[in-house]
């Protein structure tokens, strides 16, 4: 379930299981992402349109008391290139964004106290997950960066929130 982030915090305060932040895109930048599932590749997999997002904060450790939350509001973005990132959990298929804005949102939250899990931000919406990094997938990161434009999007109005534990 969606909520959004300032009327959920009170309840995430009480669970104490961290905080996560993020904004939906619009839907004509939805279907622009979308239209990327054109370009298949053997070994990827692409999420499903419901969980492509831009994630703004992740925070892991104790939450601030009363922070100031940022308006809602859209955020522009350009799709920067597409890239291969290694994960934990595997080998990531992600748009790497071009945004001022959603970097100074990140920036506004964590000037409210909230610290992210990784120290470098980079506004990125994960498209997919290769099941097997090798040559293919690498081929196929590269022929999106050839062949696809860099989208205009768009993500928002509502900045979202939960509970790292949900």
């Amino acid at each position: 379930m969606k909520i959004e982030a300032e009327v959920l915090y009170p309840n995430i305060r009480d669970w104490g299981d961290g905080f996560y932040c993020w904004m939906d895109p619009d839907e004509q930048s939805l279907l622009n992402l979308a239209s990327i599932r054109q370009y298949q590749s053997p070994n990827l997999k692409y999420h499903y349109s419901t969980k492509l997002h831009c994630t703004i904060m992740y925070h892991e450790r104790e939450l601030p008391l009363h922070p100031q939350f940022p308006l809602d509001g859209y955020r522009a973005a350009t799709v920067a290139r597409y890239d291969i990132w290694t994960v934990p959990q595997g080998h990531l298929l992600v748009a790497v964004l071009d945004s001022p804005q959603l970097e100074a949102l990140h920036f506004q939250f964590r000037a409210a106290g909230f610290i992210h899990s990784y120290e470098d931000y980079t506004p990125h919406t994960t498209l997919g997950e290769y099941s097997v990094m090798d040559d293919r997938a690498v081929s196929h990161m590269e022929l999106l960066n050839r062949s696809l434009p860099a989208f205009k999007l768009k993500y928002g109005p509502q900045i979202y929130a939960d509970s790292i534990g949900n």
